[in-house]
């Protein structure tokens, strides 16, 4: 029985061990299961409420215009004029305001040109071929990244209209004047017919300009051209000293003033304190 009995004991310790060692392993692997849970939870954390309105209350910063230039394309029956204002940041305002004046020669010409290093600013106006001014944006487009950019357009086809009228009747009217002046009573009225006939002239002439100014006006436009460069540093504000000292001697002189008036009351006093003693022994005395 006692054989029995220790073979029994032994059984159950031998079972006991292969469930400890059973066990490790599901222990092992619950830990593994909980490890990226503890991983997880920063980001876990940082996808909280709390988190997404901070996120929401910080400023947003303004981007940058996609670098697309405008193709104003081909307009036949309409007489338009084009102008453009850009902005653009660069960091290197040197590299800029060369890319400027190359590429207003190349593609037209300069009208206007502003440069500050104090600023870090340029301003350029340039004119150029309304053909190129696609290609003109492509080129600029390499100074930075663009802030702004503003685009006018001014229809010049009823002006045109109107100044085809005009100039239709004048050729018209200085058509009959001048078969009026060949008649048998031009030399009546001679003068007058002949100032008559040089105002239409003038009308004829001033309506040829405008043509060649609205043409001029179309055919090219205008870009004016803004480039900021990085911010510079505040400047060390040194103080005016001298302002100190005069300020200091300007407070010296009014005292010096205010102690002439004073003067009257404060020696009466003065000679009652220095001569308190011998003062208060006549009064003494008077008593006595």
């Amino acid at each position: 029985m006692h054989i029995k009995r220790t073979t029994a004991l032994l059984l159950l310790l031998f079972a006991a061990c292969k469930q400890n060692d059973t066990g490790a392993p599901s222990e092992s692997m619950e830990m593994r299961k909980t490890a990226p849970s503890l991983e997880e939870a920063p980001a876990a954390q940082d996808m909280s409420p709390g988190a997404h309105r901070a996120r929401e209350s910080e400023p947003a910063r303004p981007e940058a215009l996609p670098p697309l230039a405008f193709d104003p394309g081909i307009i036949s029956d309409r007489l338009l004029e084009y102008r453009l204002d850009l902005t653009y940041r660069t960091d290197d305002i040197v590299r800029a305001r060369q890319l400027l004046y190359d590429t207003a020669k190349k593609r037209g010409f300069l009208l206007q040109s502003y440069v500050s290093s104090e600023d870090a600013v340029i301003t350029t106006t340039m004119s150029v071929r309304v053909e190129e001014m696609h290609e003109t944006l492509k080129d600029l487009s390499a100074l930075g990244p663009l802030e702004s950019e503003t685009i006018s357009v001014q229809d010049h086809t009823e002006s045109e209209f109107i100044r085809a009228v005009r100039a239709k009747r004048e050729e018209l009217r200085m058509q009959r004047r001048s078969q009026a002046l060949t008649g048998p009573a031009a030399a009546q009225n001679w003068a007058q017919r002949e100032q008559a006939l040089a105002a239409s002239e003038d009308a004829a002439d001033e309506a040829t300009i405008e043509k060649w100014r609205i043409a001029d006006r179309v055919s090219r436009a205008t870009i004016a051209v803004t480039v900021r460069g990085p911010a510079a540093p505040d400047p060390v504000v040194v103080p005016s000293y001298r302002n100190a000292f005069v300020g200091a001697l300007n407070l010296l002189m009014q005292l010096l003033y205010i102690l002439v008036y004073a003067l009257p009351f404060i020696v009466p006093v003065l000679l009652i304190i220095w001569k308190r003693k011998s003062l208060f022994g006549w009064l003494r005395r008077n008593r006595d």
